[in-house]
């Protein structure tokens, strides 16, 4: 890991934003889900950034406002920051000028995954469960999980949009709707609407030795082919997650 003083600085700017809507369900999720494995002073930072997200509305600040919301170092600042980018709930961005000038820093909040996502994730899910135990892991499987109904004994009456709202005919939609109204229903200028992608994030190919995992494998059992990028990803979860080698890796795959 870099030093933090060669990444970033006091004086260095920022600004918060989101391409996606937080909600408040994922305060719960980040809390209960989240905390265990990056930590409360990662969790913090979120939470912080979160509230600059609403109250700054886009403007620039400098770290040393940070530092003093959350009253740490800028160390701790930086390292919990690389761990909100490793678990995907987290985008930086920097632009660097030529000059000695300060650094501009946009940090973009990612809203966490949802509790069925999370749970069914091959590494999260598994090291939720080494970090809080067996019986705390079940409670929070429980806290997230709800009722099944049983909907062979009831009938669908859920009405369709048509049933509900009435149709526009055509010479209504031309002189309300011109080519002016239509550009209206864009964002403004520079901005764009938000949406819905939860957080993702990635293992870097160095943790896995793919060239040794291929060279010990027939080509006619199995062809590279086969090993899509999905399979190559669910190999390098599975082998970080375990500390499986890639010799290994050959045995179980076959």
């Amino acid at each position: 890991m870099p030093h933090h003083w060669k990444e970033l600085l006091a004086v260095d700017r920022y600004m918060v934003q989101s391409r996606t809507a937080l909600h408040d369900a994922d305060r719960k999720v980040l809390t209960m889900l989240y905390q265990p494995l990056i930590g409360h002073r990662a969790l913090a930072l979120y939470m912080t950034l979160w509230g600059e997200l609403e109250l700054l509305g886009g403007r620039e600040a400098t770290h040393h406002r940070l530092m003093a919301l959350m009253q740490c170092g800028l160390p701790d600042i930086y390292s919990e920051r690389l761990k909100l980018e490793g678990i995907g709930l987290l985008n930086t961005y920097v632009h660097a000028p030529e000059a000695e000038e300060p650094k501009q820093f946009v940090y973009e909040l990612r809203p966490p995954l949802a509790p069925d996502q999370f749970f069914r994730d091959e590494m999260l899910g598994v090291f939720l469960y080494r970090q809080v135990g067996r019986h705390m892991f079940a409670q929070l499987n429980d806290c997230f999980a709800c009722p099944v109904v049983d909907e062979t004994k009831f009938t669908l009456v859920t009405r369709a949009f048509s049933d509900v709202f009435s149709s526009v005919h055509a010479e209504q939609i031309v002189a309300g709707f011109n080519e002016e109204a239509g550009r209206e229903l864009e964002p403004p200028d520079g901005k764009v609407h938000m949406g819905r992608d939860e957080a993702s994030y990635a293992l870097d190919d160095g943790v896995f030795d793919f060239e040794l995992f291929f060279a010990g494998l027939s080509k006619q059992m199995v062809p590279r082919r086969a090993v899509t990028a999905k399979v190559k990803e669910a190999i390098k979860k599975l082998a970080f997650l375990y500390g499986i080698p890639p010799l290994e890796m050959q045995k179980i795959f076959f």
